[in-house]
């Protein structure tokens, strides 16, 4: 199948997701839109292509009933034999990637998934070893400072 300025949304029903089996391989040009939609993380749309996908064009997350993804979702919506290239956009419709969190696709052997993951993580805490390294530190420095004032008196 070739996508070269379309868009395909793999749906049972409007509105309901399903999977779209294609025997063979799948060409999504730059001006083609893969349509996922996504109603919870547990039922979301998938392309499963059985040979080679050749990715390009735009990938868009439709959230469908109200349902917002939200930190730890991560939905595999296309699976392949093998793969080359990846989608140039990412859009979301009807939701936004949550503050904070990132959004991307993670390719597995024969998978991609949208992942929503924390940006960063809390601050580090410093090893044991580096607090009593400053904390020797300190301490001469202190002892250095009150032995000048006693030998200057």
């Amino acid at each position: 199948m070739n996508n070269s300025g379309g868009s395909v949304e793999p749906t049972s029903a409007p509105g309901v997701p399903g999977t779209l089996t294609l025997n063979g391989s799948y060409t999504q040009g730059p001006g083609g839109t893969l349509t996922i939609d996504l109603v919870n993380p547990g039922q979301f749309s998938v392309l499963a292509v059985s040979g080679s996908v050749t990715l390009d064009g735009t990938v868009d997350f439709t959230a469908i009933g109200g349902f917002t993804p939200g930190t730890g979702d991560d939905f595999t919506f296309l699976t392949f034999g093998s793969s080359s290239g990846n989608f140039a956009t990412m859009d979301f419709t009807g939701w936004s990637c949550p503050a904070g969190d990132t959004c991307t696709d993670v390719f597995g052997p024969n998978s991609l998934t949208l992942e929503i993951a924390p940006s960063s993580g809390p601050p580090p805490v410093p090893e044991p070893s580096s607090m009593i390294l400053l904390g020797t530190a300190m301490a001469m420095a202190m002892a250095l400072g009150l032995r000048k004032v006693v030998s200057a008196s």
